[in-house]
């Protein structure tokens, strides 16, 4: 499974099938070049201009948006709702988790996730090879926040997402509040090769940045 972190909360993950899963495409207004990359199934966490902009993909296939579970080209994508804030979606409205088990691996993007998981999500969550989180603030758990989720969940790896870069517009922090919470990590370019054995911490550079 190979990733590529475009920027913001959105990746390009490809399959060994071929089959390519876009997550969030964003507005150009966030600051960032458009994604500008074709789909085969696009999954959509919320309706926040930075996180549904299909007309910023070459092409979104089929698009997820929904609670649920489905199979597409061979991977099982399991969306589940859970919410933008900590107050149970009064604040900033409902968020999907989206779960995908493919290539003998179980990844997870957690989309604008603003609170704490809890237990269900816990189990939901368990055997998690990647996971993406959102670290930024703001908007959704900031460094201290993510780094309890994150020890709470406990997947093998996490892949930090939503968080300021040089050209983003958007009011989030730096990764820096996280990083010194988690205390090591890896740093790689835009790409990363996914297997069973990626661990740890690992900082994406955004492509897009």
């Amino acid at each position: 499974m190979k990733l590529e972190y475009l920027g913001h909360a959105c990746f390009k993950i490809t399959l060994a099938n071929g089959l390519v899963w876009v997550t969030d495409p964003y507005d150009g207004s966030v600051g960032l070049a458009r994604p500008g990359v074709k789909a085969d199934v696009t999954t959509l966490s919320h309706g926040h201009y930075d996180h549904n902009c299909l007309d910023a993909l070459d092409g979104a296939g089929e698009v997820l948006s929904k609670a649920g579970t489905y199979q597409v080209g061979g991977a099982k994508f399991t969306l589940i709702k859970r919410y933008h804030d900590d107050v149970q979606g009064a604040k900033r409205g409902e968020n999907l988790l989206t779960i995908c088990e493919a290539d003998g691996l179980k990844v997870c993007h957690a989309g604008d996730l603003g609170h704490q998981p809890d237990a269900e999500l816990i189990a939901q969550l368990s055997g998690l090879n990647a996971l993406m989180l959102p670290i930024g603030g703001t908007y959704t758990l900031d460094g201290p926040g993510a780094a309890r989720a994150v020890r709470a969940i406990a997947p093998r790896a996490v892949i930090p997402m939503h968080y300021r870069v040089d050209k983003l517009t958007l009011n989030i922090s730096g990764p820096e509040p996280f990083l010194n919470e988690m205390g090591a990590y890896t740093t790689v370019g835009s790409e990363l090769e996914l297997t069973a054995d990626t661990a740890g911490v690992i900082m994406m550079k955004p492509a897009r940045g």
